[in-house]
């Protein structure tokens, strides 16, 4: 089961919506309430996104491909994505697989 918790907090005037994924793997078990919150946050306003990764250990390639998705949707729609608090073996995972070029990432 899933586990994302998150809290609220304005930056410049624009909503930021901090997302704290407390699963030690994103995959696949993330995927429905990942997207689920990432459409009604952009739907009630929220502008930028922080995904907090500081409990994750890895990320499988099911986790890049809903990474990748909701970065289209956030892109799509005027908002932004920032990753803080990635381990190593995750920015090497992005860093490897070119990723680290498109993701706004905080380590």
């Amino acid at each position: 089961m899933s586990e994302i918790k998150k809290t609220y907090s304005e930056e410049n005037g624009l909503k930021r919506v901090h997302i704290v994924i407390e699963n030690e793997l994103l995959g696949l078990t993330n995927h429905k309430s990942l997207n689920e919150i990432i459409t009604e946050e952009i739907s009630s306003g929220v502008k930028n996104f922080s995904f907090d990764f500081s409990n994750l250990t890895s990320v499988s390639s099911s986790g890049i491909g809903i990474l990748i998705s909701n970065l289209k949707n956030i892109n799509t729609s005027g908002c932004s994505l920032r990753i803080e608090n990635a381990n190593e073996k995750i920015v090497n995972i992005f860093r490897i697989s070119k990723l680290e070029k498109i993701f706004n990432i905080n380590s």
